[in-house]
């Protein structure tokens, strides 16, 4: 994921020290975005997500809301949600365009 975010970063000028400023509060953002935002998921796994962002486990929780997604439906809502989450971040709180 961190590889994804980094790519969207660098398309709106950031350079890399801006980009390892902002990671962690992107990608906190992105997932509770994504849990926001599906339908799929049960309460046990919002726990299970949210205990793996705390503990920094970023990859193990997107890992989480990916499993209940077919791979073309994840690839299409994770895009949406993704790029659109950090594109408004970017835009609205760093207020670059």
């Amino acid at each position: 994921m961190e590889e994804e975010i980094r790519k969207i970063l660098k398309e709106h000028g950031l350079n890399e020290d801006n980009q390892n400023k902002c990671l962690s509060i992107i990608t906190t953002g992105i997932l509770s975005a994504l849990i926001f935002n599906s339908q799929k998921l049960n309460q046990e796994e919002v726990k299970d997500i949210s205990k793996k962002c705390e503990e920094g486990n970023f990859d193990l929780a997107l890992e989480v809301i990916e499993k209940k997604y077919m791979p073309e439906e994840w690839a299409e809502y994770a895009e949406k949600h993704v790029r659109e989450t950090i594109s408004d971040y970017v835009k609205n709180v760093l207020k670059v365009s």
